[in-house]
């Protein structure tokens, strides 16, 4: 793969899904201002079109249109305003309806403003607010049916009722789906910050702790060649440590990344993510610290970059572990594959001991279960720790190569 192809690859896995679903929350929102308004809108010249023909027809008397007329302005007002306000738009298109009918002459649909805000209740997640106003409404059509006259049938009210029902279960079906949305955003939005800081500790621990040894070796040698060689590692590591932290920033500006900056996509200083073919490159810094390390790579390996990239951050860490906590003289990298598994082992001749999780060890088994994998740590035989890292392969095994870079530090 070209470097351009890896920075590509890599882009996706940094930005995670939340940044997609925050603007596509973001557009929904706006979409349903718009439809909120837009339906609010045409029920409300419906009715007052509807009222208005009726009005016309029936021809009611003087002194009683007024009242009305403002008791159906205040019933479409409700719609527009239960979005922001949904409990006091529904109790106000509630009120209104249950003073027009028994004022008005003419009927009219000025029901619906309140089965519309009753509908825009139950979707902010009120259900038992939008239930109890929908039984008060039920309340007072049964009260209105107790006089000598009927204005509906048996069938009518329990219909009225069921349609009240009904538009309540939309509403929380609406209600459940954005909810289902909001909570898979900060799902993705917790795994990108774990993801970046592991990042972020994977880019630069192992780099400090170089430089820290590199560091202390200089201050304690005598010879001053040794030194200058030991203050080259720690140059090369901190420009080293720069380079890529700085590739992870540039990765985090997915913004500007997706609105087509061919500057940022091309900038030489974005490193691409680092695999298994760069694991020489790592056991050769590590070595330089005065450790012997072996490596074992199956040749032509071919793996997930996310895989790989485990596997490298595996390693990074596992051998910097090596380097600050075991007192070590030699250790040992080396890749296995399995059948459809690839099993990652470090392991050093140190003092062993218990392993206690940190940011570093915690970080590994996150990666690995993120791959469906495992991370596992053991004594070695006659003594050190064995850290071993399993995760799915995307390739069969192929001829195995064991390359050796046991270098120390002024050789």
């Amino acid at each position: 793969m070209t470097e351009r192809g890896r920075r590509e690859a890599q882009l996706p896995a940094m930005r995670g899904r939340s940044s997609v679903l925050r603007v596509w929350r973001a557009r929904l929102a706006s979409r349903q201002r718009l439809v909120h308004h837009v339906v609010a809108g045409a029920l409300t010249l419906a009715i007052i079109v509807t009222t208005a023909v009726s009005w016309v027809e029936v021809a009611p008397a003087r002194g009683r249109e007024l009242p009305a007329a403002a008791l159906v302005l205040a019933a479409c007002t409700a719609m527009f305003l239960a979005r922001r306000h949904p409990i006091p738009a529904t109790a106000l298109s509630l009120l209104a309806s249950a003073v027009y009918y028994p004022l008005s002459a003419v009927d009219g649909p000025l029901l619906i403003a309140f089965v519309f805000s009753l509908f825009v209740l139950a979707r902010h997640g009120r259900y038992v607010v939008a239930a109890l106003f929908a039984i008060a409404e039920f309340g007072i059509v049964l009260l209105g049916e107790l006089g000598p006259v009927r204005h509906l049938s048996n069938l009518e009210v329990m219909l009225l009722e069921g349609w009240l029902v009904a538009i309540i279960a939309v509403g929380v079906i609406v209600n459940n789906r954005t909810e289902l949305v909001r909570r898979a955003e900060k799902e993705a939005t917790d795994a990108e910050r774990l993801r970046i800081a592991r990042e972020i500790h994977d880019v630069i621990a192992h780099r400090i702790s170089l430089i820290n040894v590199q560091a202390t070796a200089a201050l304690r040698r005598g010879d001053p060649e040794r030194s200058q060689q030991a203050l080259q590692v720690i140059r090369d590591a901190s420009k080293t440590t720069l380079t890529e932290t700085r590739s992870v920033l540039g990765m985090l500006r997915s913004a500007e990344l997706n609105a087509g900056s061919a500057g940022n996509r091309s900038d030489p200083r974005l490193r691409p993510a680092a695999g298994i073919e760069d694991l020489p490159a790592l056991v050769e810094d590590f070595a330089s610290s005065g450790i012997d390390i072996s490596l074992e790579v199956p040749s032509d390996i071919e793996v997930a970059p996310e895989a790989a990239r485990a596997v490298y951050r595996f390693c990074q860490e596992s051998l910097a572990n090596v380097i600050r906590h075991s007192a070590a003289s030699k250790a040992q990298v080396r890749l296995e594959v399995e059948g459809r598994l690839l099993r990652c082992v470090v392991e050093d001749n140190g003092r062993g001991g218990r392993v206690l999780p940190g940011n570093g060890i915690r970080g590994m088994m996150e990666r690995a279960r993120l791959l469906q994998g495992s991370v596992d740590f053991a004594n070695a035989t006659p003594s050190g720790i064995r850290a071993s890292l399993t995760i799915p392969i995307a390739s069969e095994q192929r001829p195995t190569r064991t390359t050796a870079t046991d270098k120390k530090a002024g050789r």
